[in-house]
């Protein structure tokens, strides 16, 4: 209290603080002067004295050097007493070399040792005091070292002259700091009124009169300070201005961070690094379950609460953040909450460092995400789980042996995370009785366990009561349910699974648990699911076994019912073949008659130009080539129906099929007063069987030109649709009902036909739609009665090729004979039938220039053909004693005859008749009934290449007609 009334008088005010300072000020300096003076003046005295004991120690070394030598100590004596005449001597003595003192000013010190000797032989100042100067100096003799002199001087009389000089000091200093301070005063006076001016204006500001200010005038330095201080006012006032509104918005931040952190739900918290000190929010304390006051504000705390598995990784990964190896500090780790479980944090903060580098400050959030890492815990374990049902689906999938799929699939369920703490257990499958479980497959199962387990009776044990309830049974330890038991086993927790499958329990899954674990409804759901699948599995290999059973009892009743079956194989085999052999026989039984009619019948035409006979000679070949045309539909058929039909598939031009039939057709529409309109130029081509394909579009011309109206039209148009073609025939007849053309496309429905004058046996639609069906296309009518019908057929389209043309049926022949005129061509003609022998008799008689050989027997004509070699061999195939292949191979085998063509002449023309005919050698395969024309131009060929002047046209082959 003393000491605060004494500041405030002394210093209460700017005078008094400048009286006081300046006289300080002067009385300080003024003192450190005096103080400088009096210090070198004792200074210079202390000097004064040291070189008065260094003259008189050496004037004594010199005086005394003999003396010691000779060791005279009366002599050294008198020489120190001589000395006691200086003033300020306080003692001097004379030394031998080793320090025994010869002579002193105080005798009672002679004979003693003087110890403290220096160790180089020249004057030294001893000690130096206020009181006392001590020197000492060797004594030398020629050189040589023979003694020391000691010599001490006081200081009375310098001490003297100091003090009075001190004294006059203090005095002139005293004077100068009263005059000091009077001039002070009257400076501060001077200086103060101009600032109580500004002090009286503060006063007023902070009493709270803002607007008052300063009005001093000059140049001085109260006035400039005045002219700051009012504008230091008026920032002042300004900036108090901003200052407010800052701080509101301010403020409004601060609302703004604090409803966002409670928002984000996240904790705070502030490292000091230097002190350990660590700041931790409210919300940070009861992240972890605690109150404001219950943890203590530094880093220990956070060491005690952090996992000791998360703490060394955690403070690693801190370091290496402070150290700058880590970008950004991110960190996950667990702390301890209060009651005693772990809670997983996320940490996020920044450094601060200071201007050297040096860290300062950590802080940042702490963000609880337990809830998260709850559900990625959940999402691994669902992943792991669908992957461990995936695999096991696809084991059972494969298939395998009962006993080792299940083994495969407990090893691969038993390796699932949450059960490895206990990886054991087993499976145990229902006996055919259903009162006893056996031990299926086992993992990690004690021998004793194995032993007692091989066979449990239901109801016995967990696994017995699961069988038995078919419900699922836990225990967390070993209870008094576990029935099976043996000395020493350890404590444990069992799963018991009832595999059931459409509600039958087939067996028990049994998994070992840790003691004390605790259920868990989604991992249960998983256990299902696995014992869904096992007991699907289990299911389809019993049903395999039982199926497996069955077959081995079905097995010798299929060997038996394979013996039935073929049995009526070999029957329909048979009766296939007594199908095919009738066809033929029934062919060759038609042909042979229908060639002496139409064969006859054409040399008739050839003879018979006009009148009644003409006309009656073309009703018999009219109706001999229906008769024809109906048998080669009915093999037809036959054929396409046995599957021995076969057909080449080419590009076909269009416009010339089209051209073909229309010239084929133009007859037979004439005769009705029928027009044949060709629409378009049909230009492009179908993949076809040219020949088939004619067949198929003649048959189409004929119908719409016989089931026509008198005088009408028939329009034949091809449409181009995509990657087909479709060719369309239009007739202007009565046109069909639905019902009617429902039953057009079957064989030997002839309709309403039949009551009309319209001949046809009804084969030839169904021939042309299964034959268009062959190649790949379509068939079909459009009709409506009362207008007629269009037939359409639909083929792949394909790219003309180039250079078709029309096939010729009908080629002139033309020869030229020899220079001499009488050469003669032999042909024989080997046949048992004498109305087809005569038949060719008569046809060959249009050749002059051919003489025929005939032979009913094998033998003969083969006697004929060594005998003659004729230019060509017309041979039966249907012959006594010798069929026509016999006779060939005789031919061949004869070197005379190695070389003649034969052609086949037979009424056998199924096509396996064809290909061997072919297969045997012949030239060419005739069927009968012969057409004239084309056995005439055979026979040209013949000729023609032994005779290479006569030139005839082309040939039409059996071969690749199929007729």
């Amino acid at each position: 209290m003393m000491l605060g009334k004494m500041r405030t008088l002394l210093f209460g005010s700017l005078r008094r603080q400048l009286i006081i300072g300046v006289t300080v000020f002067q009385a300080v300096f003024l003192s450190l002067f005096i103080w400088h003076l009096t210090s070198r003046q004792a200074d210079m005295l202390l000097d004064q004295q040291v070189g008065h004991a260094k003259a008189l120690a050496q004037s004594v070394a010199t005086a005394s050097a003999g003396w010691v030598v000779a060791r005279d100590v009366s002599g050294l004596q008198e020489i120190i007493q001589a000395q006691e005449r200086y003033p300020e001597l306080l003692f001097a003595m004379l030394l031998d070399r080793r320090g025994a003192v010869l002579a002193h000013t105080d005798a009672q010190y002679r004979g003693k040792f003087v110890t403290d000797l220096p160790t180089r032989l020249e004057l030294t100042l001893f000690s130096q005091s206020p009181t006392l100067v001590d020197v000492i100096s060797p004594v030398m003799l020629a050189g040589q070292h023979v003694g020391w002199v000691r010599i001490g001087v006081g200081q009375k009389g310098a001490s003297a002259q100091l003090a009075k000089a001190t004294r006059d000091g203090i005095f002139y200093a005293l004077a100068a700091i009263l005059v000091g301070a009077l001039l002070a005063g009257l400076m501060a006076i001077r200086l103060t009124r101009r600032l109580a001016a500004i002090q009286a204006v503060a006063d007023s500001v902070q009493a709270g009169e803002s607007e008052r200010r300063v009005v001093l005038e000059g140049t001085d330095e109260a006035a400039h300070l005045a002219r700051q201080f009012n504008f230091m006012l008026d920032t002042l006032a300004q900036r108090q201005g901003e200052a407010l509104i800052a701080r509101d918005a301010l403020h409004e931040s601060e609302a703004r961070f604090q409803r966002a952190m409670r928002g984000a739900n996240d904790g705070l918290w502030d490292w000091d690094m230097r002190t350990d000190q660590v700041f931790y929010s409210q919300r940070w304390k009861a992240m972890l379950g605690y109150h404001e006051d219950e943890l203590d504000p530094d880093l220990s705390t956070w060491q005690r609460l952090v996992h000791p598995e998360d703490g060394l990784q955690t403070m690693a990964m801190i370091q290496d953040y402070v150290a700058g190896k880590r970008d950004n500090f991110e960190i996950e780790f667990r702390m301890l909450h209060k009651d005693g479980h772990w809670v997983h944090i996320l940490a996020r903060g920044y450094l601060e460092r200071d201007d050297a580098g040096k860290p300062l400050r950590l802080a940042g959030t702490h963000v609880d995400i337990s809830e998260r890492k709850s559900q990625e815990a959940l999402l691994l374990q669902d992943r792991e789980q669908q992957t461990v049902l995936r695999e096991m689906l696809e084991v059972v999938v494969k298939g395998g042996s009962l006993e080792e799929t299940l083994e495969h699939c407990l090893c691969r369920l038993l390796a699932v995370s949450w059960l490895l703490l206990k990886p054991k257990g087993g499976i145990l499958l229902l006996e055919g009785d259903r009162q006893t479980l056996r031990m299926a497959a086992s993992h990690d199962l004690s021998p004793e366990i194995m032993s007692l387990c091989a066979r449990v009776p239901l109801g016995l044990c967990h696994c017995g009561v699961a069988a038995a309830s078919g419900e699922m049974q836990f225990s967390s330890c070993v209870d008094d349910l576990h029935a099976i038991s043996y000395p020493g086993m350890t404590q444990h927790g069992h799963y018991n699974l009832p595999l059931i499958s459409e509600g039958e329990v087939l067996g028990v899954m049994v998994l070992y648990l840790p003691q004390g674990f605790e259920r868990d409804g989604m991992k249960e759901q998983f256990l299902l699911s696995i014992a869904d699948i096992l007991a699907g599995f289990i299911r389809r290999k019993q049903a395999e076994a039982a199926l497996q059973r069955l077959n081995e009892q079905l097995e010798e009743r299929v060997q038996l019912r394979t013996v039935e079956l073929l049995g009526a194989k070999m029957e329909a085999e048979r009766a296939n073949q007594a199908k095919s052999e009738f066809l033929s026989r029934m062919s060759h039984e038609l042909r042979t008659p229908l060639n002496a009619i139409l064969g006859f019948g054409q040399l008739l035409e050839l003879e018979i130009r006009d009148g009644e006979t003409a006309d009656n000679v073309q009703e018999i070949l009219h109706a001999g080539r229906h008769l024809l045309a109906l048998i080669n539909e009915v093999l037809d058929l036959a054929r396409i129906e046995s599957g021995r039909l076969t057909l080449s598939l080419e590009s076909v031009s269009l416009a010339a099929v089209v051209q073909e039939c229309l010239s084929l057709a133009q007859p037979l529409a004439d005769a009705r007063g029928i027009r044949l309109i060709r629409v378009d130029c049909c230009a492009g081509g179908v993949c076809a069987d040219r020949t088939r394909f004619k067949q198929v579009l003649l048959n189409l011309l004929s119908n719409a030109i016989k089931y026509n109206r008198e005088k009408g039209t028939v329009d034949i148009a091809c449409v181009v649709g995509g990657d087909s073609i479709q060719i369309r025939v239009s007739d202007t007849g009565a046109g069909l009902s639905l019902a009617q053309q429902a039953r057009l496309f079957v064989a030997f429905e002839r309709l309403d036909a039949d009551k009309g004058a319209v001949e046809g046996a009804g084969i030839g639609l169904a021939l042309s739609k299964r034959l268009v069906e062959l190649m790949g296309g379509e068939i079909g009518v459009e009709s409506t009665p009362g207008q007629g019908s269009t037939f359409w057929v639909r083929l792949p389209a394909t790219e003309e090729q180039a250079g078709a043309a029309p096939e010729s049926h009908a080629p002139e022949v033309g020869t030229q004979a020899r220079a001499d005129g009488r050469k003669r061509w032999d042909v024989l003609c080997i046949e048992d039938n004498p109305a087809n022998l005569r038949l060719i008799e008569r046809i060959l008689a249009q050749r002059p220039d051919i003489r025929l050989l005939s032979a009913c027997a094998p033998g003969l004509g083969l006697e004929l053909a060594r005998a003659h070699r004729p230019a060509l061999i017309l041979l039966d195939i249907n012959l006594p004693d010798m069929d026509g292949y016999d006779v060939m191979k005789s031919l061949r085998e004869n070197a005379t005859t190695r070389d003649i063509p034969v052609v086949a002449v037979s009424a056998n023309a199924m096509p396996q008749d064809l290909a061997r005919g072919k297969a045997a050698g012949f030239t060419d395969y005739l069927t009968k009934p012969l057409e004239v024309d084309r056995l005439l131009r055979l026979v040209d060929d013949a000729i023609r290449k032994v005779m290479p002047t006569v030139v005839v046209g082309s040939t039409g082959s059996d071969f690749t007609e199929g007729h």
